[in-house]
């Protein structure tokens, strides 16, 4: 969940806690589909690409790039389905995870 900056169990727990406060269904969601595992390479690349875009500093996008860089050389998995606010709150409205 890129605007949160969360993956691995604290995306997990976070999205339980989202289903049952506000009702919304989420027996669906796959969520290797969304997140990286908790302390994985791919965890590791996923933040490190995430801070090369919000990094102000050009030092600090560069070295987090480097890192990512690093992390995909072990990364297996590089991309995964994006989950925004806005996603959250169409969920909440619907009931379901459902982005149709």
């Amino acid at each position: 969940m890129e605007d949160f900056r969360i993956a691995g169990d604290d995306a997990e727990e976070f999205l339980k806690d989202f289903s049952l406060t506000l009702k919304v269904d989420i027996s669906e969601v796959k969520f290797s589909d969304y997140f990286p595992e908790e302390s994985s390479p791919e965890m590791h690349y996923f933040f490190a690409l995430l801070d090369s875009k919000f990094k102000k500093s050009k030092f600090f996008r560069s070295v987090a790039y480097c890192e990512s860089v690093l992390w995909s050389i072990f990364s297996s998995r590089r991309s995964y389905m994006t989950v925004t606010v806005g996603h959250l709150l169409d969920f909440s409205q619907k009931g379901k995870w459902a982005f149709n």
